[in-house]
């Protein structure tokens, strides 16, 4: 293997992830994880919070902005492409979900949540003509 691609530990419990001789990626000794950063948690959420950061280069010459990805492999239509789950505990509060609507190259967004005690319904949804119905009416 190449010799600039390793793990290694810049800092007491930091875990950093290094290819090309560059650190790609860097996990903090209380769980944060930072994708091209070496310092995840830029909002400086509390130690209670899991953090992921992902961080564009800072170049004053440029707009740049982190990505995240996210990919799916549905094989029919309405399958689901990805979820985002916002939880408490175990109980799944909300989710933010894409759906390939006709097909694989159409898509329609929906938003969910759900009341106490309750299961979770659709709230909102965007169909990939643009077209946004609200709790199922347009």
């Amino acid at each position: 293997g190449a010799s600039d691609t390793y793990i290694n530990s810049p800092a007491d419990n930091v875990m950093a992830f290094r290819t090309s001789g560059s650190e790609r990626m860097r996990i903090t000794s209380d769980g944060k994880v930072g994708v091209h950063t070496t310092s995840p948690n830029v909002g400086s959420a509390n130690a209670e919070r899991g953090v992921l950061t992902i961080s564009s280069t800072d170049s004053a010459g440029a707009n740049n902005y982190g990505v995240l990805e996210i990919q799916g492999h549905s094989i029919s239509n309405d399958g689901a492409l990805a979820v985002i789950s916002f939880l408490d505990h175990t109980s799944n509060n909300a989710t933010i979900q894409v759906n390939r609507q006709n097909n694989s190259g159409s898509a329609k967004m929906m938003f969910s949540t759900s009341e106490s005690g309750g299961s979770q319904q659709v709230r909102l949804t965007i169909n990939d003509n643009g077209h946004s119905y609200h709790n199922g009416k347009r």
